[in-house]
């Protein structure tokens, strides 16, 4: 067994964020990767796992057998049973390899009032300035530097993706909370 990814990118979902990540980083970073890498790089996002795949166990599975994690961090993120869960077997698994900072590379979406005590501490790429979800992006003035943030991340990006270990069968997987029972009350007449 072996890799099957370069980078997991970990998000939360929302109509903002996930919006932002599939519309407008992903598909430029997926750009900016294979026209700086000697190979061609392997971006895992949810939206790849296919119709009718028995969804977390495939979450899973991928995130034990990618290389990096690029979590795009937001307030929200840190609500988020499975981003936690996602950040927290990267953490360890630095932890084992005793790499730490290596295989993580955050991104902000928005300030960082409102992290995760620990990811405050941590060196971030900010794009909150840039984190327009309007369809016109493309066209605005903000979109050159946009570009340019993405180019030096898919550089930064490409180095670790160069320099990671090899793949190991024991990379710690940590679970999301389970969600709480559904309470059901009896309507009142």
């Amino acid at each position: 067994m072996s890799y099957q990814a370069d980078i997991f990118v970990s998000y939360r979902r929302s109509a903002t964020v996930g919006r932002w990540v599939r519309q407008f980083l992903v598909p430029l970073l997926a750009e900016r990767l294979d026209e700086n890498s000697p190979t061609n790089v392997q971006l895992f996002i949810d939206e790849n796992i296919p119709p009718g795949a028995p969804w977390p166990r495939h979450l899973r599975e991928m995130l034990k057998r990618s290389k990096l994690l690029l979590p795009i961090w937001s307030a929200n993120y840190f609500r988020s049973s499975w981003c936690m869960a996602e950040w927290e077997s990267f953490r360890r698994r630095e932890r084992l390899l005793n790499t730490q900072g290596a295989l993580i590379y955050p991104i902000a979406y928005s300030g960082n009032t409102y992290f995760h005590p620990d990811a405050k501490a941590t060196q971030t790429i900010d794009f909150s300035t840039l984190a327009s979800t309007e369809e016109g992006f493309r066209a605005a003035p903000d979109w050159l530097r946009f570009d340019r943030l993405v180019t030096t991340v898919a550089t930064d990006l490409v180095t670790r993706i160069q320099a990671a270990p090899p793949w190991r069968s024991d990379f710690p997987i940590t679970e999301p909370e389970p969600m709480p029972d559904p309470v059901m009350e009896r309507p009142r007449l």
